[in-house]
């Protein structure tokens, strides 16, 4: 929770098409450009729920989400708001992805990214910007019970929630990739979990049920975590915000759900039974318990009947009162419990905690909006918030993953790294590692002269016809290679697109023979537009896309590895 409110098309028509756009995930979605970073908190995580959403093999739009989450998180790690930090009103000085509650951000482009794995769509560069986010939970300056009757009366629960599952998807992504130190993210991830569950870390609150007190107490949680789980105890569990609010407690579930997942992805060891210790145990199902009375009996509707607390002072003697009320919506501004299905999580992994009352067991799919937008000015803000990122959370993880666990059985990189030397020994290179002309200079191979070669028509063998597109790969800085105009007179090629359309697709010929490509065959490469790239002159110079015959300058022995 957050404090606040293809069609496929055939390869000749190809998606890439200037214009052609069919999935939620297309840079330049008329409707909704998901790649752009908004620079807010709801609306980028939306961003990466639409990802996550077409990154599933079912929605005919793998391909397009996985160009998406790159231009997406490129454009992020670059935008010119960090220089060097952002000053986040909740966290202080941050970058990129340190923002206050970014964990969903993470958690879905970590999630997002092996399901693109899964299905043949996860490059080298891809994986690359991936690793390059230094993810670090900050927690809100203004959370917890310091303060309390001066501010909004907010826990900390969210803020280590969402940590949690931040951390735990950065934990599977890196185990199954077989990076190193997914140990460190798996410890974090346990740790905030443990927060969330937590009265020292100010995301419970202890209340003894007094519901008048003077002189009022500096806050009311009085007890610790033992008192709440103690036999018979009178202290009631309060998931403060402005008040006792059951989405910012039980609600929360759905994050420590999809931290659950994460977790139990990157290491086997941990299982429903051991994930959470009994302590742990004990909030879930005091939290679970607290919450049911304040729903109707199918569970569709939140009562108005959760506490409220106030202090007054009285201007006479100056002796202050705290006073507590049943009176304010148990829902915080979220529509309906059907948002929230987290029985099941709370029954595998926090077992005792299940009851014939209505038992946040459904999700309503239709509360939630399919991209941040609405032409409706009374929904807009509604669906900024309540868009694919709190969906894809809410429902594909909190529920569906709970239910039946993700299985990654390709974590593998899907592209080929590869070089291309022209009839004189130059390499094709892009100038500075990309965002700018690729010419043929160089007559040694480094970094630059290295290009991320993706098959676009489904092959895995790099063979005679297929389509493809070139992505540099200098760290940080990997785009797309286009032939300008789609080839033809005056085109040259460059290496500055964040995203491939008609422009940036080629077709790969091997000029000795036909099928598969290996190390050492010559081969050409055309347009869009049916024009070769010709290295002028042989190599040493520029590189034009504007010849109709392959001969020697447009000639390039291939050297390959498949990532």
């Amino acid at each position: 929770m957050i404090k606040r409110y293809v069609v496929l098309l055939s390869i000749t028509a190809l998606f890439y098409a200037r214009g052609a756009l069919a999935c939620r995930s297309d840079a330049g979605n008329p409707t909704w450009d998901p790649t752009l970073f908004h620079q807010s908190l709801n609306t980028d995580v939306n961003d990466y729920g639409i990802f996550f959403e077409e990154a599933a093999p079912w929605s005919g739009c793998t391909q397009a989400a996985a160009d998406g989450l790159y231009k997406k998180i490129y454009l992020t790690l670059h935008d010119s708001s960090w220089n060097p930090y952002f000053n986040d009103p909740s966290v202080g000085p941050t970058g990129p992805y340190g923002r206050w509650l970014s964990g969903g951000d993470i958690a879905l482009i970590h999630a997002t990214a092996l399901r693109l794995a899964n299905v043949g769509k996860l490059t080298k560069p891809l994986d690359d910007m991936i690793q390059s986010i230094n993810y670090q939970a900050k927690i809100d300056n203004f959370c917890g019970w310091n303060n309390f009757w001066n501010k909004d009366q907010n826990s900390c629960m969210d803020d280590y929630a969402i940590a949690a599952m931040g951390y735990g998807w950065v934990a599977a992504y890196r185990a199954k990739r077989g990076l190193p130190n997914a140990w460190v993210a798996e410890t974090s991830s346990q740790d905030a979990i443990r927060n969330a569950l937590s009265t020292s870390a100010q995301s419970i609150c202890a209340w003894n049920g007094q519901t008048s007190v003077s002189p009022a107490p500096d806050n009311p949680c009085s007890g610790t975590l033992a008192d709440l789980l103690a036999p018979n105890s009178a202290f009631v569990p309060i998931s403060f915000h402005t008040g006792d609010s059951i989405p910012y407690g039980l609600g929360l579930f759905t994050s420590l759900a999809s931290a659950s997942i994460g977790l139990r992805v990157a290491d086997s060891s941990i299982t429903e039974q051991n994930l959470l210790d009994d302590n742990e145990k004990g909030a879930v199902q005091k939290l679970y318990y607290h919450s049911l009375p304040h729903v109707n009996s199918d569970g569709s509707v939140w009562s108005s009947d959760c506490s409220r607390f106030t202090r007054t002072v009285d201007p006479q003697t100056g002796m202050s009162t705290m006073t507590v009320t049943s009176d304010i919506p148990c829902g915080a501004n979220t529509p309906s419990p059907k948002m929230f299905p987290i029985k099941e999580w709370v029954q595998r992994y926090a077992p005792n905690a299940s009851s014939s009352e209505p038992s946040f067991d459904q999700f309503d799919t239709t509360l939630f909006c399919d991209v941040p937008t609405d032409p409706d000015p009374n929904r807009a803000e509604y669906c900024d918030f309540f868009s694919a990122g709190r969906r894809s959370v809410y429902g594909q993880m909190a529920l569906d993953w709970v239910k039946n666990p993700p299985v990654f059985t390709n974590t593998t990189l899907s592209d080929y790294t590869v070089t291309l030397r022209t009839a004189n020994g130059n390499y094709l290179s892009s100038r500075g590692g990309g965002g700018s002309d690729v010419n043929a200079e160089p007559t040694t191979a480094s970094t630059n002269e290295q290009f991320s070669v993706f098959i676009r028509n489904g092959d895995t063998q790099l063979s005679d016809g297929d389509t493809l597109t070139l992505q540099s790969l200098a760290s940080g800085n990997a785009q797309w290679i286009a032939a300008e105009g789609g080839g033809g007179a005056g085109s040259t090629l460059n290496a500055n697109r964040l995203s491939p359309q008609s422009w940036e697709t080629f077709t790969v010929h091997k000029l000795n023979g036909t099928g598969a490509i290996f190390n050492g065959d010559p081969v050409a490469l055309t347009s869009i537009n049916g024009y070769y790239v010709s290295a002028n002159n042989g190599g040493g110079s520029t590189v034009t896309v504007d010849r109709t015959v392959a001969l020697s300058w447009e000639t390039f022995t291939i050297s390959f590895t498949h990532n």
